[in-house]
C-alpha cells in the first residue's frame, strides 16, 4: 500500500501564483455575472426607449393627420360641433399601433369658428332681435315667442347660406325645414321641427346683440350707420316715359304714396298710359307715406291706384301693364333703357335678377312708420346697394327711433310777380322777387285810388317738411312818399295759401325804407288757422297781393316803393322717423293673383325692429333672395311647399363667414395620454382657402 506522504508547507513565494490565479477566477466570475445583469438591463432600457419614441411618433403622426383632416373643412373644429365640442372632448381619430389603438380627441376653445362679421358683410345671414330687451315681440306665433318661424303644406325647405341667430326660439312646422347646411344655427331659446345646420345649438341662453347698438339709438357712425342721417330734400314726383314704359324716380324724400303711384303713369292725348317699370336712380331714398296700419304698404305688382279708386279710372290690372309692378334700384345694366323708343317691360322682367349693376353705384332705401315693400301678384323688386369695402352694404333700412330735431326757420321768397293791377298811376316794374335792397316803384293818384302788385310762387328750396309750425313772420320792406305829405294811406296784404287766405291789415306807412313784420301764431289776428297754415307745404306756392290805397278826399297821390315781401315760418323740422315696431318692411304675398312675385335685395337689410314676412303661396314661382343678410326683429316664411333651388338668405358668398378655428387635440395610445396640442387654423383668408395657415400654439409630449 502506498502511503501518501504530506508535502511540507512551502515557504517564501513558492505557491503564490496559485492563489493569484484562484483570486482572478473569482473576480472574473463576479464581473461576468455583473456584466450579464447590466446587459440584460441595458437591452430592456433600449426597448423601452424605442417603445416610447414609437408612441410619441405615433401620437405626433396622428395629430398631424388630424390637423390635415380638419384644416380644409370649415365644419371641423367649429365651436359647438359634434366633432369638436366645447365641453367633453370627442374622438376625432382612431388608428391601430403596436402598443394599442391611437386616438385623438378634439375640444373647441372659446371663439373657435364662431360667426364672424367682416368690414362690409354681417356675421349672420339671418339675425333676429326678438327676445332682446326693448325689441318687438309676438311676431311669430308659438311658444318661446320665436324670432324665426317657417311652415308649409308639405315637405320643403327654406335654404340659408350663412350663419343663423335667433335671440328667442326657432320653429319649423308642417314638414318644412330651415336648412343652413354647413353653417351654424343658434337660438337663445328652444328649437322645434327640422332645423339643419353645422352645428345647431338651441337653448344657449346667450344673447347676440344688435350689431348697430341698443334698441333706443340708431348708429350715426361705423359700419352699421345709414347713409341717411338727416331728412333728404323732398324728391320730385316720378316721371313716366310713355314710350319706353319706364318711370324714373330721383333720390330724396317721398311723403305722398298717391303722388308716387300717379307718377308711374302719364297722360298722352287724353289717355293715361302705364309705366310698369320703375327705375330708382342711384342715391338715398326716404319713404314716409301717410299710412296708419301695417296692412297698407306700398304694393308692387298690384293696381293700387285703380283699386283705391281715387287717382284714375283706367284699369291697368291685367296682363303685365300694372303701373310700378317692376322696381329696379341702382345703376341699370344695358338690358333696360329708360329712354328707349320701344317698351322695356319684357326686357326688364327678363333681366331680373341682374337688371341693376351690383358693381356700380346703388341705392339705400329707408322706410318709416308703416311703409313696406309689398311684392305680390306679378311684382318684381331688385335693389343693388352701393359697393363698399369699409362698411356694411346696406340696401334697406328701418330706424329704431324718431330723430330729435330743434326749431328752425325757413325763408319763403316769391318766384316773381303777376301783371300788376292799378287804380291809377304807374304800375310796379316787373322783376320784384325778395327783400334784397332792389326797390321797384309804382304810383297811385286820386282819392280812394289803389296801387296793387301780386307776388306769386313762394318757395323755400331745401326746407324740410315740417312737423309743426309755431309762428310765421310776415315781412314787408316798403316806402311811401305821399302828396300832400300828411295824407294817410291804407296799406294791406292778402296772403293766399294752400289752406286758405287772410288779410294782413294795418301796415303802417313810412317815408323811409322800412321792413314791417307781422307775427302770425295761434293767438294772433289773423291766426295761422285763419290763414290756412299748418305745414310748410301750405306756404309752398303761396301768393301775396300788396295794396296801397289813398284817402277818399281831395286829390292825393303817392309814390310807392316796394323792396319785397317774405314769409318766414318758425317750425320744427320733421326728422327721420322710426319704423313702427313689429311692422313689416318687406312683405311677399305669394298667395295673391298670379303667385309669381320675385324679390332680390343684394344688400343688407338693417331694420332691427321690423319683420320680413314671406308668403310663398305653395308654389315654386315665388322667389325671395336676400344676398347680404338681414338684421330684423323676426323672419316669417309661410306656405312653403317645395325645397328651394336657391338660398333665400346669405351673408355675402365668397367671403369669410367664421373666425379662426381654435381647438385642443389630445393623442393617446392604449388609453395612455401621449401628446397635447393647441392648434389655430387661419380661415379668415377666405372660405375658398380654409386653414391656409396652421399655428401650433402649444405642443406638449408626455414624459
Amino acid at each position: 500500500m502506498h502511503v501518501l506522504t504530506p508535502r511540507p508547507r512551502l515557504h517564501g513565494e513558492h505557491g503564490a501564483s496559485l492563489a493569484l490565479i484562484m483570486s482572478l477566477i473569482v473576480i472574473i466570475g463576479i464581473g461576468v455575472a455583473t456584466m450579464a445583469t447590466q446587459g440584460t438591463a441595458g437591452m430592456m432600457a433600449v426597448q423601452g426607449v424605442h417603445n416610447q419614441r414609437s408612441d410619441v411618433y405615433g401620437a405626433e403622426n396622428a395629430v398631424d393627420a388630424t390637423i390635415n383632416y380638419m384644416r380644409n373643412d370649415l365644419t371641423k373644429g367649429r365651436f359647438g360641433t359634434s366633432t369638436c365640442p366645447s365641453t367633453s372632448p370627442a374622438t376625432i381619430f382612431t388608428g391601430p399601433s403596436d402598443n394599442g389603438n391611437v386616438t385623438v380627441t378634439c375640444k373647441s376653445l372659446t371663439g373657435s369658428g364662431v360667426a364672424f362679421e367682416g368690414a362690409n358683410y354681417p356675421a349672420y345671414a339671418i339675425q333676429t332681435t326678438t327676445g332682446l330687451t326693448g325689441y318687438p315681440t309676438s311676431i311669430c306665433s308659438g311658444s318661446g315667442n320665436p324670432g324665426i318661424c317657417v311652415d308649409g303644406n308639405s315637405s320643403g325647405a327654406i335654404k340659408v347660406d350663412g350663419a343663423v341667430s335667433s335671440n328667442s326660439a326657432i320653429t319649423a312646422s308642417n314638414s318644412v325645414d330651415l336648412n343652413a347646411g354647413d353653417d351654424s344655427v343658434t337660438a337663445f331659446g328652444a328649437c322645434s321641427g327640422t332645423i339643419l345646420g353645422t352645428p345647431v345649438i338651441c337653448n344657449t341662453n346667450t344673447a347676440v346683440n344688435d350689431p348697430g347698438g341698443p334698441y333706443n339709438s340708431d348708429p350715426t357712425t361705423g359700419p352699421w350707420a345709414s347713409d341717411i342721417q338727416s331728412l333728404p330734400p323732398t324728391a320730385p314726383a316720378p316721371v313716366c316715359n310713355p314710350t319706353s314704359k319706364v318711370a324714373t324716380m330721383s333720390p330724396g324724400s317721398y311723403f305722398d304714396r298717391d303722388a308716387v303711384l300717379l307718377g308711374f303713369t302719364a297722360v298722352v292725348s287724353g289717355k293715361r298710359i302705364s309705366c310698369p317699370v320703375v327705375w330708382m336712380k342711384p342715391g338715398d331714398y326716404y319713404f314716409d307715406f301717410a299710412q296708419s296700419t301695417d296692412s297698407d304698404p306700398w304694393r308692387i305688382g298690384y293696381d293700387d291706384a285703380y283699386n283705391t279708386d281715387h287717382l284714375y279710372n283706367d284699369n291697368f290690372g291685367s296682363g303685365t301693364d300694372i303701373p310700378g309692378s317692376v322696381i329696379i334700384g341702382g345703376t341699370l345694366t344695358s338690358a333696360v333703357n329708360p329712354n328707349a323708343s320701344t317698351s322695356q317691360v319684357a326686357a326688364a322682367r327678363a333681366a331680373i335678377p341682374g337688371a341693376c349693376n351690383r358693381a356700380a353705384a346703388g341705392v339705400q332705401v329707408m322706410m318709416a312708420n308703416y311703409v313696406a315693400f309689398d311684392v305680390k301678384n306679378i311684382g318684381m323688386l331688385e335693389l343693388c346697394p352701393d359697393p363698399n369695402t369699409t362698411k356694411q352694404q346696406i340696401a334697406l333700412v328701418g330706424r329704431k327711433t324718431d330723430q330729435t330735431t330743434v326749431a328752425t326757420t325757413a325763408t319763403f321768397k316769391p318766384a316773381g310777380q303777376v301783371a300788376p293791377i292799378t287804380g291809377s298811376g304807374t304800375p310796379f316794374a316787373p322783376g320784384l322777387v325778395a327783400i334784397d335792397g332792389v326797390v321797384n316803384t309804382g304810383n297811385v293818384n286820386g282819392k280812394n285810388a289803389s296801387a296793387t302788385v301780386t307776388l306769386n310762387g313762394y318757395a323755400a328750396p331745401g326746407a324740410s317738411p315740417s312737423q309743426s309750425i309755431s309762428s310765421v313772420n310776415f315781412k314787408v320792406a316798403h316806402r311811401e312818399v305821399p302828396n300832400p305829405t300828411n295824407s294817410t294811406l291804407t296799406i294791406s296784404a292778402l296772403l293766399t295759401t294752400a289752406g286758405g287766405s287772410c288779410t294782413i291789415s294795418g301796415i303802417p306807412q313810412s317815408t323811409t325804407l322800412t321792413t314791417y313784420s307781422k307775427v302770425l301764431n295761434s293767438a294772433s289776428s289773423p291766426s295761422l288757422a285763419t290763414c290756412g297754415i299748418t305745414s310748410l307745404d301750405d306756404l309752398t306756392g303761396a301768393t301775396v297781393k300788396f295794396t296801397v290805397t289813398t284817402p277818399n278826399s281831395g286829390s292825393p297821390s303817392s309814390q310807392v316803393d316796394l323792396d319785397g315781401i317774405e314769409i318766414v315760418p318758425t317750425y320744427t323740422p320733421k326728422g327721420l322717423q322710426a319704423k313702427t315696431a313689429g311692422s313689416k318692411i318687406v312683405w311677399m304675398y305669394g298667395d295673391y293673383g298670379n303667385q309669381d312675385p320675385e324679390i332680390y335685395i343684394w344688400g343688407t337689410v338693417y331694420a332691427p325692429t321690423s319683420r320680413i314676412e314671406l308668403g310663398f303661396g305653395s308654389v315654386a314661382t315665388t322667389i325671395a333672395q336676400f344676398e347680404r343678410g338681414a338684421v330684423v326683429a323676426a323672419v316669417k316664411a309661410t306656405s312653403l311647399t317645395v325645397s328651394q333651388s336657391y338660398n333665400a338668405f346669405g351673408n355675402a358668398s365668397g367671403v369669410p363667414h367664421y373666425s379662426n378655428r381654435y381647438f385642443e387635440l389630445v393623442a393617446s395610445i392604449g388609453g395612455t395620454r401621449q401628446l397635447r396640442a393647441v392648434v389655430r387654423l387661419d380661415d379668415t383668408t377666405g372660405v375658398n382657402t380654409p386653414g391656409k395657415t396652421v399655428t401650433i400654439v402649444s405642443w406638449n409630449a408626455a414624459n
